[in-house]
């Protein structure tokens, strides 16, 4: 896939551009996300604690994308000098984030990657919260990522300018149309797509290694998906 280029200029993103165009991709993820809470009317009562966990997990992945842009916003300070001035304008912002050291951890080892750390060590998705390393309660995550969009709204408004001249390579992820891919569309299709799958599986670990689901684990992920008291 090939990586927009400047609309006027057809040249490559400055280092400065590429900057800001990550800001913004950051910043359209973290609305569409305060967008979904505020069409709830209360979203402690109508989104249950299973389906908030998933939501709030997003907006942890979104925080760290900003937090990353805001690294690299720093390694362009050599090249104008507002970015310091504006880093310094906007810290206050950064150092409520910052309160969680955990929080780029728990994205590496619970959130984007597979329960491990670098050094191969299992990490329980739950371990970095339970120290308080990472956030826990759904209003401060949600907190998080509107501060996300806050940031870079300050440093958009520095950066009008430069911003402008790209803006228009940011617009399709303002507005995500669904494409025909290999997948189903309807969730009055999952259902069935879901069976077929499950048969094959099951005729192959029959087949295979002649086990048949059933027993004490088959009842642990049928308890697992019945829904919990509220």
């Amino acid at each position: 896939m090939l990586e927009p280029r400047h609309p006027q200029t057809g040249e490559p993103f400055t280092e400065l551009e590429r900057v800001l165009w990550r800001f913004r991709m950051a910043a359209h993820e973290a609305t569409t996300m305060w967008r979904g809470f505020n069409s709830v009317e209360d979203v402690e009562r109508d989104i249950n604690s299973e389906l908030m966990l998933g939501l709030t997990n997003q907006c942890l992945i979104i925080v760290t994308k900003f937090r990353e842009v805001w690294d690299d916003f720093g390694s362009v300070a050599k090249d104008d000098p507002r970015v310091v001035l504006t880093r310094r304008a906007v810290q206050p912002l950064v150092d409520r984030i910052d309160v969680w050291p955990g929080l780029r951890d728990f994205r590496n080892t619970a959130l984007a990657h597979a329960y491990q750390d670098k050094a191969g060590k299992l990490v329980p998705p739950t371990a970095l919260i339970r120290s308080g390393a990472a956030p826990t309660f759904h209003a401060e995550i949600i907190l998080l990522m509107q501060l996300v969009v806050f940031g870079v709204l300050a440093v958009l408004l520095v950066f009008d300018a430069e911003y402008r001249g790209i803006d228009n390579t940011t617009r399709d992820a303002e507005q995500l149309v669904p494409t025909a891919g290999p997948g189903i569309a309807l969730g009055s299709e999952i259902d069935r797509e879901l069976r077929r799958i499950a048969h094959k599986v099951q005729a192959g670990l029959d087949r295979e290694l002649g086990v048949t689901p059933g027993g004490d684990m088959m009842e642990m992920f049928k308890n697992a998906l019945r829904p919990r008291d509220r």
